[in-house]
């Protein structure tokens, strides 16, 4: 499977607030700097995963962003669906069997 750069970035992003988990809002040139993400592109992405409820955000000089549910309670397989959209089991192409 290959995922596209957003998803990339969304699962590193979210793995840098799990690992500062319980530390308060992390503002997001700490995420960006931290996953080495642009940071135009993950303010449209940690946008995005605030809508569908990933995270939660917080205004002001205090603010930033935090994981909405528990690390343990997220998984990947549905970071990934959320981003990509539904994913499907495709035959080869090619048509190739595996021995």
């Amino acid at each position: 499977m290959i995922l596209s750069q957003k998803t990339l970035y969304a699962l590193r992003a979210l793995f840098e607030l799990a690992k500062r988990n319980h530390q308060g809002p992390i503002k997001l040139p700490i995420v960006s700097k931290a996953q080495a993400i642009p940071l135009r592109f993950l303010e449209v992405i940690m946008g995005e995963l605030r809508q569908a409820k990933f995270v939660v955000s917080k205004r002001g000089k205090l603010g930033g962003y935090m994981l909405a549910r528990e690390p343990k309670d997220l998984t990947i397989g549905e970071i990934i669906s959320f981003i990509e959209g539904e994913i499907r089991v495709v035959d080869c192409i090619a048509g190739s069997k595996t021995t």
